[in-house]
C-alpha cells in the first residue's frame, strides 16, 4: 500500500508541475486515503500540505486553509 501512495504522491507533484492542478489534487487525495488507512502520519502530513497548496493555486482559499499546516 505504501508504494501505491508514494506513486500517487509523486504523480501529483508531476501533474502540479505541469499545471494540471485538479488532477494533482485527485492524486494527492487518493494518496492521503492510503496513508490514513495504513496510519502513516508523516506521509499524511505531506499529502495534506500538497492538497492545501493545490487548493490555494485553484483559488479555493477556504479549503486551502483547512488543508494547510
Amino acid at each position: 500500500m505504501t508504494e501505491i501512495g508514494d506513486k500517487l504522491l509523486k504523480q501529483g507533484i508531476y501533474q502540479y508541475q505541469n499545471h494540471k492542478f485538479e488532477a494533482a489534487l485527485e492524486s494527492w487525495q487518493e494518496a492521503l486515503a492510503i496513508y490514513q488507512e495504513i496510519s502513516d502520519r508523516r506521509k499524511q502530513a505531506a499529502a495534506l500540505g500538497n492538497i492545501g497548496v493545490a487548493y490555494n493555486t485553484l483559488l479555493d482559499y477556504h479549503l486551502a486553509i483547512e488543508y494547510s499546516p
